[in-house]
């Protein structure tokens, strides 16, 4: 352990000296990650501060070009001691890392700058297919209410795809601002948009989406849908929605009546 404590203390900075550092391969991945978290607080920070400077971004960026997923992970959890033009490239590479826990580890640190200049990148990820959109989402939903205007931006987005990306990091957001952003889409010229809007709020089940429910059961043609505003009416109880309801177990479709019937039940 104390070897590589040394060494990583006296880190060459020519990419020569740095390569024969790293030759160590396993045994220094072995260190990492059966050692490393044994060294004390201080000392692991000292490192860590030390090697994430602008000149030991070199190593920063052999370690991530290693096949070892352990010393990529490193990789990245150094990355967040870089000031914020060096650190978000860097974690943005890690985005695209083969290796699950690295991209969820870049994601989250994405996430934790709240930087518009990220949100804005990440979205256009979602247009080129660049990154895993569950990664996207989860930066995104990071960020919280830094990221709602591009968010409504994505929102009005001509491909139906990224509309539904939206209504996804829209839901695991879940602030007043973004179920706003969700009930809009209940209009969406797409129906699968629309189901998926409608399945978020029926989640929420937030008594002040009635009236907007209500308005868009009315204009609603996409069974499932229709489905989905009828239950969510239901859920929330939403007294003024009755009269339509009953008028719901008209229909000549069993599944409406029985929904209809479900929610005026849960009305009464």
């Amino acid at each position: 352990m104390q070897k590589w404590v040394s060494m990583l203390k006296n880190l060459p900075q020519d990419r020569e000296g740095l390569n024969s550092f790293l030759m160590g391969g396993k045994d220094f991945s072995s260190f990492l990650a059966a050692d490393y978290g044994k060294l004390e607080e201080s000392l692991r920070r000292e490192l860590e501060r030390n090697l994430a400077t602008r000149k030991g971004t070199k190593f920063l960026d052999l370690l991530q070009a290693q096949t070892d997923a352990v010393i990529r992970l490193w990789a990245v959890e150094l990355a967040n001691f870089l000031p914020a033009e060096l650190r978000i490239p860097r974690l943005l590479a890690g985005m695209g890392d083969k290796d699950e826990e690295i991209k969820l580890l870049a994601a989250r640190s994405l996430g934790q700058m709240k930087s518009s200049g990220v949100a804005r990148q990440l979205i256009a990820g979602l247009s080129t297919d660049r990154w895993l959109p569950a990664r996207i989402a989860e930066a995104l939903s990071s960020m919280g209410q830094a990221s709602l205007p591009f968010l409504a931006e994505l929102a009005s987005n001509p491909e139906d795809r990224l509309r539904l990306n939206a209504v996804e990091i829209l839901e695991q957001i879940n602030t007043p601002a973004a179920r706003e952003i969700v009930l809009q889409l209940l209009y969406d010229a797409s129906p699968q948009v629309r189901r998926k809007a409608a399945g978020v709020l029926l989640s929420f089940s937030d008594l002040a989406y009635g009236p907007e429910a209500l308005k868009a059961l009315a204009q609603e043609e996409d069974l499932p849908t229709r489905l989905q505003l009828i239950r969510l009416l239901g859920k929330i109880r939403f007294e003024p929605a009755r009269a339509v309801l009953q008028s719901q177990l008209e229909s000549q479709d069993p599944k409406i009546v029985r929904a209809a019937a479900a929610a005026l039940n849960g009305i009464d």
